[in-house]
């Protein structure tokens, strides 16, 4: 079983996202009520893609596999990621920044 609980060091990140959102974007709030159904089909296919899926398929290979053939692949996560991101996005700007970026 995956452990659950919910550590002290878990409650860092959360804090630190919603300011650096503060800061660097604009209108989040209006948008949660007004997105549209194809942002929440795209969230819960997020979601659902990510955690039963990918880790599914992580630790099928990792019961099957020694973690030392296995654990390589990890590495390919942030390549796969962002060749999927420029096949998928080619060129479309996705956040809009508030002040000067230099």
């Amino acid at each position: 079983m995956l452990g659950t609980a919910l550590r002290p060091i878990d409650l860092l990140a959360p804090p630190q996202l919603f300011m650096l959102s503060w800061i660097f974007e604009a209108g989040q709030v209006e948008a949660v009520p007004n997105a549209d159904l194809r942002a929440w089909w795209a969230l819960a296919f997020s979601v659902v893609f990510s955690t039963f899926v990918a880790y599914g398929l992580w630790y099928y290979l990792m019961s099957r596999y020694p973690v030392s053939q296995v654990s390589p692949f990890a590495m390919l996560a942030p390549v796969i990621g962002a060749v999927a991101g420029v096949v998928t996005f080619a060129g479309v700007v996705l956040v809009q920044f508030k002040g000067k970026v230099s």
